[in-house]
């Protein structure tokens, strides 16, 4: 209740705006046990799961490796009337498994390319990322800051030629706010991509949220939503 009127979706929902018709692909580092939980039941029900793919593993199950995206679809996708309701919870929903949770390689981000390449076959009007890179476990072909101006990574050349298709991209600052290393991860930084931080209860920025500005000094991230004790539904 608390992290849906912070950002008046009670608001939206009154009015019937709930997500009915707005298809949304999630990108993610897995969607463990989405299969067997009720609040997602209304999504099975009314086939509004429209499909799935690994990019990593290369088949479709993606039920899987991490909870975040469970978590993620979540905040969005639940219908437990009464229990958890999400932010769009009529909304249809695509579960695309970008991210190898084993470690930071750059072939991640051509994973997330392919995905939205699909997303856009598919006629998707949202993306949600998670995913945001800078470091890799190969240093040498880690990013500097210099490159997070919202055109010179992969990941972000990529996220400006989905926005100039007319997607609604949004997508995490980052989690590196406590690290020497504490800014925003690419695809982040570009201008069309709606960049969320994550703040606490009392509207504090979350300690681990990345940093702005971008390195041509945009304000980045550009809103914010609850990413400390948020509400999701788990097994």
């Amino acid at each position: 209740d608390n992290q849906i009127k912070r950002l008046g979706g009670d608001v939206l929902h009154n009015y019937g705006y709930t997500g009915k018709g707005v298809h949304v692909a999630i990108f993610d580092g897995g969607f463990l046990d989405v299969y067997r939980m009720p609040v997602f039941d209304s999504i099975y029900s009314n086939d509004r799961l429209l499909g799935t793919h690994d990019f990593v593993e290369g088949d479709d199950f993606v039920y899987e490796s991490s909870t975040h995206g469970t978590n993620v679809l979540a905040c969005m996708g639940s219908k437990a009337p009464h229990l958890m309701v999400g932010t769009s919870p009529d909304a249809s929903f695509y579960l695309f498994k970008t991210e190898d949770v084993k470690g930071e390689f750059r072939i991640e981000e051509f994973n997330w390319v392919a995905a939205l390449e699909h997303a856009d076959s598919l006629g998707v009007d949202v993306v949600n990322s998670s995913m945001g890179y800078t470091r890799f476990r190969d240093e040498s072909m880690s990013y500097e800051y210099k490159d997070l101006d919202g055109k010179s990574t992969l990941i972000s050349k990529a996220a400006n030629i989905a926005t100039a298709k007319g997607f609604l991209f949004v997508n995490a600052a980052g989690n590196d706010g406590r690290k020497d290393w504490h800014y925003l991860a690419a695809p982040a930084d570009v201008p069309e991509v709606l960049t969320v931080a994550a703040v606490q209860r009392d509207s504090s920025r979350a300690a681990f949220s990345s940093w702005g500005p971008t390195s041509d000094g945009r304000i980045k991230p550009d809103v914010a939503a609850l990413g400390e004790h948020t509400a999701y539904a788990s097994m």
